[in-house]
């Protein structure tokens, strides 16, 4: 399915998976996507996305308080009546958290691209179900999903996917406070969004790709016989003798 052309029925798809929250970096990758794409361009921007801090909301509520952050972002570009004016390029909203763990790996599969604007993640889900269908990602190489694509690209020796560049910032204080970061001294990684947004303009030139080898990889280190002497390792590390024996590890 990776071989389709891109039309304008068919526009190739960037995606975003994730919580609508500051860490995230979904301001940042809205500037990237309005600064690199016109209107006119077989091109769109899905995010998947439901409230954290908002969890009060309806889904009507979210999606309007979303879109009025949306448009402002919008006016930094000069657009002053999105969404009515249509000058921005094209954006979808997926609300809400209905879907099953095989319905949203479907749901990425179907991506084109991954974006990942996030400032700082773990070894995030949908990341590395995004990376066992073999779909590129945009992000940087901070943290644990710069560290999975460096591995991928050292066990491939190739890489499908942009890591652009980033520093060290301190988070700020208004999220430490909404999210209970009690060490005022951490940070995350911030990057400039028009190189992202050159990143996300590479892949769309580059087109539909299906990143086999990482797709492989991924599924071996993450799948099912992958994972268990891992986490058997770990657990024997960690826990008594005596209960190892007893949970047969």
């Amino acid at each position: 399915r990776k071989n389709r052309p891109v039309t304008h029925e068919d526009p190739f798809t960037f995606g975003f998976v994730g919580t609508w929250q500051r860490r995230k970096g979904v301001h940042d990758l809205l500037r990237a996507y309005f600064g690199a794409f016109r209107r006119e361009e077989p091109v769109v921007l899905r995010i998947k996305t439901s409230a954290l801090f908002d969890a009060h909301l309806t889904l009507r509520k979210l999606r309007d308080k979303l879109v009025a952050e949306i448009a402002g972002v919008a006016r930094e570009f000069g657009d002053n009546d999105f969404p009515a004016s249509r000058r921005m390029p094209k954006i979808t909203l997926d609300l809400g958290t209905e879907l099953t763990d095989k319905q949203l790996i479907e749901y990425i599969g179907d991506f084109d691209a991954f974006a990942n604007p996030s400032y700082g993640e773990g070894l995030g889900i949908p990341h590395t179900w995004a990376k066992a269908q073999g779909v590129p990602m945009i992000t940087t190489g901070y943290g644990a999903i710069g560290d999975l694509l460096h591995e991928l690209a050292s066990h491939t020796r190739s890489t499908q996917d942009s890591v652009i560049d980033w520093k060290l910032a301190p988070v700020d204080p208004e999220v430490l406070r909404a999210t209970l970061m009690f060490d005022r001294d951490t940070c995350w990684g911030t990057y400039d969004p028009a190189a992202f947004g050159q990143a996300m303009r590479q892949q769309f030139v580059e087109g539909r790709r299906f990143d086999v080898g990482a797709a492989r990889t991924t599924r071996s280190l993450f799948g099912r016989n992958g994972c268990v002497g891992e986490v058997k390792h770990g657990l024997k590390t960690l826990l008594p003798e005596r209960w190892a024996k007893e949970w047969d590890l």
